[in-house]
């Protein structure tokens, strides 16, 4: 019979698992936090559709959206540096209108990539490094491709794009360290009589695996029904085996049509999971999960809990390179699913929200380090909502979703869910969640993100002591996920200033002796941690020297004292170095009170040389001269 749930089933189990009341967006947890949205572009008539965001393991990331230039839609792409915008650039100058969505890729280091149609057909430019210029666009596909889906590997830089054209679906291959594709030759149909990917519900999506190959699933129409095609991509050519994803039966109800498919690869391209839509024989349409294992598919899965979802609903999911991850689905009543994939299977369900318009469009991003967010659109006020998790797969059970976050900003209006919602994290956690905001005409692409906590730098190079009143401080920042927004500097417990580089200098003059020093890190999420505590030494003033000399024929004495100036205590007296100024080797000694008596290898007037030194590096000189007989 079909799955039912109660309104007041729903109400309760988001009660008591939803954390209902939204926290700011800006509020800390021990696992991270999430910042409000910052805006990409707009609000202006010229902005209208978001396209991709994504972010590579070393944090460098990218979004790609819509904007009007020259009185049409053409392709722009921002880069993200901390999940914060920078200026857009287009990336189709000289071309056609784009068609739909631009798409992007990006691995460590930089190496990007973007996928965008326009009237003449599907173009592909890549980019080797930040700040060299894109390579010319190439023609990927003919007049009539569409709904292109792009996956670049996060560390080698291969890329594969798939895409619809004439009723098939097409791909090509981007090799690590060139700027061309190679166009494959076919097509990936199940069946090539049969149309595919002819509709946005069966547009192809890809997903490519850490050993440069990579997987595609897509719709295609077969008679009166619709079926998920599930083919892998090795390099240059299609695999001969392609699989029929949709199921059959699941839990004693007949399959009938499929459509909205997703697909994930791990790092280990043996594995896989896909997601899709399907309709059953009592009535009831349903997500559901398979796992792809080398060129078999295991058996099905109902996700939700078997209930039912909307007509234009369609599960997403969020993977890592080592197959967990994030699967969301919206159901019919609008409650927000999401089950997580742990020790290769999938968990029960667990209700994160609820949205009465079915085109919440929930999505998810899963780091590496198995932090994950998932968002969606919520209506009535179509506000993007946000929950993280910080999964740890060798606890017996999946820990609960964090407090719910709002991420949109309300005075821009309501969120365009038809614009999409997407996700993107690198290795660590550190997350970013794009969409398309406010109405026609006085549209943004804005981006939202979750940052995990800072952590704490380290003071450098102050082992020694400091000559200078004003001495530059610097410390190490964590190489790992987002640096801090700033740092705050304090010494002696007082706020000296704040600086955005590792690298600071007081303004005022601190006084001589031993100071604390520690410097607070902080990002636009409102996260701080502080360094430990550290010693500033600082000694400006030379050794006190006071000499006397002595000669008697040949001989001649050195005799004084060399202190250091009190108060503050200072860094101490290192050594007294006695140059008798006749050719002879200087003699150094290390107390604060010497005599030294020397006989002269020659005769004549002779400079005697006496510097102190303190262990800061401060000097005193003395210099005096003598007559010396050295025949006596």
């Amino acid at each position: 019979m079909p799955f039912i749930r109660s309104k007041g089933a729903i109400a309760l189990l988001c009660a008591l698992t939803c954390a209902a009341s939204l926290s700011a967006a800006t509020g800390a947890s021990a696992e991270g936090s999430f910042a409000g949205a910052l805006t990409v572009d707009g609000p202006s008539t010229g902005v209208t559709l978001l396209g991709d965001v994504e972010m590579a393991f070393d944090s460098s990331g990218v979004v790609a959206y819509v904007r009007s230039d020259e009185g049409a839609d053409h392709a722009f792409i921002s880069m993200l540096a901390s999940g914060a915008p920078q200026s857009p650039v287009r990336v189709d100058p000289g071309q056609s209108p784009v068609i739909g969505k631009p798409v992007v890729g990006i691995s460590n280091g930089g190496r990007m990539t973007v996928v965008y149609a326009n009237t003449a057909g599907l173009w592909a430019r890549v980019q080797i490094t930040p700040g060299q210029p894109f390579s010319a666009p190439q023609q990927l596909g003919g007049p009539g491709a569409n709904s292109p889906s792009l996956d670049m590997a996060p560390i080698t830089g291969v890329a594969y794009v798939a895409w619809a054209e004439n009723g098939s679906v097409r791909a090509a291959y981007l090799p690590r360290r060139v700027t061309n594709y190679t166009v494959y030759t076919g097509v990936a149909n199940i069946n090539p009589a049969n149309s595919a990917a002819s509709s946005p519900g069966l547009a192809p999506k890809v997903s490519t695996s850490a050993d440069g190959t990579a997987i595609v699933a897509f719709g295609e129409v077969d008679g009166g029904t619709t079926r998920i095609g599930v083919r892998r991509l090795v390099r240059s050519a299609f695999s001969a085996v392609v699989m029929s994803a949709a199921a059959e039966t699941l839990d004693g109800q007949a399959g009938g049509a499929a459509d909205r498919p997703a697909i994930a690869l791990q790092a280990d391209s043996s594995f896989a999971w896909v997601v899709f839509s399907q309709s059953f024989a009592d009535g009831v349409r349903r997500a559901v999960v398979r796992r792809v294992r080398a060129s078999t598919l295991e058996a099905p899965k109902a996700l939700a809990d078997g209930a039912a979802i909307g007509a234009s609903a369609g599960p997403t999911i969020g993977a890592n390179d080592r197959g967990s991850g994030i699967i969301n689905v919206q159901g019919a009543d609008g409650t927000i699913w999401a089950s997580i994939i742990r020790r290769s299977a999938v968990t029960g369900a667990t209700a994160l929200g609820s949205s009465a318009a079915q085109d919440a469009v929930p999505a998810s991003s899963f780091a590496v380090d198995q932090f994950g967010v998932s968002a969606w659109a919520q209506a009535p006020g179509q506000e993007i909502i946000a929950r993280n998790v910080a999964e740890d797969d060798a606890l017996p059970a999946p820990p609960p979703f964090g407090a719910a976050a709002l991420l949109s900003v309300p005075a821009l209006g309501a969120v365009d869910a038809g614009g999409g919602l997407e996700l993107a994290t690198d290795r660590y956690g550190d997350s970013v969640i794009a969409f398309t905001q406010g109405p026609v005409g006085a549209r943004s692409i804005q981006v939202a993100s979750f940052s995990l906590p800072l952590k704490p730098v380290r003071l450098i190079g102050l082992a020694g002591w400091k000559r200078s009143l004003v001495p530059a401080l610097s410390w190490w920042a964590s190489a790992q996920g987002w640096p801090a927004q700033g740092y705050r500097v304090y010494i002696d417990n007082l706020l000296a200033g704040s600086a955005t580089t590792t690298a600071f200098t007081p303004v005022s003059a601190l006084g001589e002796g031993t100071h604390t020093v520690r410097v607070e890190s902080f990002d636009r999420a409102g996260q701080t941690v502080s360094s430990s505590v550290g010693s500033l030494k600082i000694d400006t003033k030379a050794p006190i020297l006071a000499v006397k000399l002595r000669r008697s024929g040949a001989n001649v004495t050195v005799s004084g004292t060399a202190t250091e100036p009190k108060p503050p205590k200072g860094a101490g007296l290192a050594s007294v170095k006695v140059n008798f100024g006749d050719g002879s080797p200087s003699v150094t000694v290390r107390s604060s009170f010497f005599k030294l008596k020397h006989r002269s290898l020659r005769s004549g007037r002779m400079k005697v040389t006496v510097t102190a030194t303190d262990a800061a590096g401060n000097r005193s000189i003395f210099g005096g001269k003598v007559n010396v007989n050295a025949a006596n």
